[in-house]
């Protein structure tokens, strides 16, 4: 947030529209969702002490859609009615709303999940934790497949009789339509944007002597990133036709609600051994796959000093699949493979965002999408 908001009217407002009981103290600090982001601010977080106990006071970034804000409403208390222990409460106004407008703004509040996190760049986990991770993310899955089945009918059905005024057009449907094409879009722009401004760096801001080491680094990032993107069209060609809509009927049940940002920064295990998902800002209708093979991005690149990337990957594989039953073999595997570049391409556009800070994690992830390229399956 651009300002600091007034504590006093944060904490009458809570006093006023919650059933907190009275509020002890408001304290701006990081949720450990958030402690990740390069660009978060601790102002959109507050710790709130109670009456009740402690709680989490978060505001919804700027822009959001309204209709977009309501569905994560939805989804969050869905969720916690079919699993209270995977993911936080969502705490209802004493008029039954879950958003409460002030500043300019929309905020919630949640129950409050006390654990340390995992900076994602930084691969300190251990594979018990990646288990943990794996079957956490299963029971997510199947914790919403009941309003992932409602929400792929309507799409179906606005697609089918080509309503004008279709939900399927606005922006909120969009955001949660399958990402098709989207990983190689996000990428595309964001390297052009870094390349943007590395030339206009070059232009305003270097002497005789040339452009720094650093830049010629950040340079040579970029070019690994065209190419690497340049080699993966067709894949993202395939999984774009895999999830057309008009293919959603015969395959309904393989789509759920995926959380589309499984890292560790946001699976908090607790000290109760509760492993806790929390932010649900990307979630969106996906073919289950998707998230595994972005989990095992996640959870997998890079290897630390005690456990090595290969350890990690098979812990958060095994862990989906002991629970799913589902084989990860044949077609499925050639599928993981698939959707491994799609989620590759996707984080790697949103590092190259954050150039420069972000260039040591983005070293890292192109060498797992270069792994990953080389076990797709040619015309799978």
């Amino acid at each position: 947030m651009s300002s600091s908001p007034d504590i006093e009217l944060l904490k009458t407002a809570l006093a006023e529209n919650y059933s907190l009981g009275s509020v002890h103290s408001l304290t701006a600090a990081n949720h450990p969702s958030l402690e990740a982001r390069s660009n978060s601010n601790n102002l959109s977080c507050f710790r709130v002490e109670t009456h009740r106990g402690s709680f989490w006071l978060k505001v919804h970034r700027a822009g959001k859609d309204d209709q977009r804000i309501r569905f994560e409403d939805r989804f969050q208390l869905s969720m916690f009615e079919s699993d209270s222990r995977l993911v936080p409460e969502l705490i209802q106004q004493l008029n039954g709303s879950t958003q409460l407008s002030l500043f300019g703004r929309q905020w919630k509040v949640e129950s409050f999940v006390e654990a340390p996190h995992y900076c994602w760049w930084q691969p300190t986990w251990s594979t018990s934790y990646c288990e943990a991770a794996g079957k956490a993310l299963f029971q997510f899955h199947s914790g919403s497949s009941q309003l992932a089945q409602e929400l792929v009918r309507n799409i179906v059905s606005c697609v089918d009789h080509s309503c004008k005024e279709a939900e399927i057009r606005t922006d909120f449907a969009t955001s949660l339509q399958p990402l098709g094409l989207k990983g190689f879009a996000v990428c595309k722009s964001a390297l052009a944007f870094a390349a943007k401004k590395l030339f206009y760096q070059d232009s305003v801001g270097h002497d005789d002597a040339g452009p720094s080491p650093s830049d010629e680094n950040l340079r040579s990032v970029i070019r690994a990133c065209s190419r690497l993107l340049d080699a993966s069209q067709s894949v993202f060609e395939r999984v774009a036709a895999f999830e057309q809509i008009a293919c959603l009927p015969r395959r309904t049940s393989e789509f759920v609600l995926a959380h589309g940002d499984y890292h560790p920064g946001n699976a908090l295990l607790c000290a109760d051994g509760r492993l806790v998902i929390v932010d649900f800002e990307h979630v969106h209708i996906e073919h289950w796959m998707f998230d595994v093979a972005y989990g095992l991005v996640m959870f997998g690149s890079g290897a630390s000093e005690v456990v090595s990337s290969k350890e990690r990957r098979q812990a958060f594989l095994g862990g989906y699949a002991t629970l799913s039953e589902t084989s990860l073999t044949g077609s499925n595997g050639h599928l993981l493979s698939d959707y491994e570049v799609v989620a590759c391409a996707l984080i790697t556009g949103w590092l190259l965002e954050s150039l420069p800070a972000t260039q040591t994690v983005l070293s890292r992830i192109l060498v797992t999408w270069t792994e990953s390229l080389s076990s797709v399956q040619p015309g799978a």
